[in-house]
């Protein structure tokens, strides 16, 4: 395997496990590198840290990236600037090529945070739409949920 740079400050990348995924770190800005396959477990992990911490009502700051386009540390294709989540709130680099994510330093951090207030927010909505017939919503799933399982097996 060839040593990859940091899109940033063109630093060697260095190579280790978060959460028993492969990212890449630059020690000189910070900077992470995964490929995109591999975020929704760093997420899951680094949000069991901070679920505690982060409230769903408190807004996040909007990152604001106006450097030219980044090569990719892995192919060196032009990455896309995307917001994540579908928003403008932070806004985070992925290669269309080999899919690989660069996130500047305390981006991932941000998207934890983001997960996690969404998380809340879902949790709240649902509690706030809580049917008051709850026995006949839930022998409703259970109807559903045996007939997928039958059709499952049998099919």
């Amino acid at each position: 395997m060839t040593t990859m740079k940091c899109p940033r400050c063109h630093t060697e990348l260095t190579r280790g496990t978060f959460a028993a995924v492969r990212v890449f770190r630059c020690d000189e800005c910070s900077g992470t590198a995964l490929s995109q396959h591999n975020v929704l477990p760093v997420l899951e992990h680094l949000t069991l840290s901070v679920y505690g911490d982060v409230s769903p009502d408190i807004p996040l700051p909007a990152t604001q990236d106006n450097s030219p386009p980044l090569s990719c540390p892995d192919c060196l294709a032009n990455m896309e600037r995307h917001g994540y989540m579908g928003s403008k709130q932070l806004l985070m680099d992925s290669c269309p090529d080999c899919a690989m994510i660069w996130l500047d330093k305390d981006e991932l951090g941000a998207m934890a945070s983001m997960y996690v207030r969404f998380d809340k927010n879902m949790r709240t909505m649902r509690m706030s739409y809580m049917p008051t017939d709850i026995v006949g919503v839930h022998m409703m799933s259970q109807r559903i949920a045996s007939a997928f399982l039958m059709g499952f097996i049998l099919g």
